[in-house]
């Protein structure tokens, strides 16, 4: 884990240091026979404590990346409106939630991309 240092947009003022969270890791995404897309992963290395931990999943066919959904709370997730015949690039942000007064919410990095090829269940 690395350290971030983060200034406050209104004020320009420093703010109280946040380690950046490790990266999510061994992302899995696969189709499911109702056709929804499980999307799995772990807490980045040294991450056990879930309670702290949100998850961001992005996804992106062609060029950039969107949002899928934020906020995630555990490490887990099904998309059940993906679309057949299309492929899909995912990967997953974790992001520390800090509770102190004057701390800011650091995002890690992103993980690794997985692919979901467009040939899931009819």
């Amino acid at each position: 884990m690395s350290m971030c240092v983060a200034v406050d947009p209104v004020t320009s003022h420093t703010v109280e240091p946040a380690v950046r969270p490790a990266a999510p890791l061994n992302v899995s995404a696969r189709w499911l026979t109702d056709g929804g897309v499980l999307l799995r992963w772990s807490p980045g290395v040294g991450l056990t404590e879930l309670s702290s931990l949100q998850f961001t999943v992005e996804y992106r066919t062609v060029g950039q990346w969107v949002p899928l959904i934020d906020h995630v709370h555990n490490t887990s997730y099904v998309w059940k409106t993906a679309s057949r015949g299309v492929t899909y690039h995912f990967r997953v942000r974790s992001k520390q939630v800090l509770e102190e007064a004057g701390s800011t919410s650091v995002r890690s990095r992103p993980s690794s991309a997985v692919i979901l090829l467009p040939d899931g269940p009819p």
